[in-house]
């Protein structure tokens, strides 16, 4: 039986979500030359298009008003990628102190939500 048995929300959680943070959101932080002979920029500017999201065109392309998105890049690409790995381990193994990490996560998740909501 596998040990994420009875918890497949949790498997397309992380399944989903460390993809699209390397792919999408890092991008803005991702040295230019890295990015350069990558189809990464076309499939960001497919994702905003899809979602109709001004938020992420706007930390991509290097506004003022948009550099405490990228603050926050820089924070979810050392905090929070970490995190899903940890997750990920910790669910594997059972352990029980993965949920303190999960937690943390959604309240991120939901202070998320609020300040896109408000803008």
């Amino acid at each position: 039986m596998s040990r994420f048995a009875g918890r497949g929300l949790e498997k397309f959680w992380f399944a989903f979500c460390v993809p699209v943070t390397l792919l999408l959101d890092l991008q803005s932080i991702y040295p230019t030359s890295w990015l350069a002979s990558t189809p990464l920029p076309a499939f960001f500017q497919w994702s905003i298009a899809l979602a109709r999201d001004p938020i992420l065109g706007g930390a991509i392309s290097g506004s003022r008003e948009f550099a405490w998105l990228r603050t926050y890049f820089f924070l979810e690409g050392g905090f929070q990628l970490p995190c899903f790995v940890l997750g990920a381990v910790g669910l594997w193994r059972n352990d029980k102190r993965v949920y303190l990490d999960m937690g943390v996560k959604l309240v991120k998740i939901v202070d998320q939500a609020q300040v896109r909501r408000s803008i």
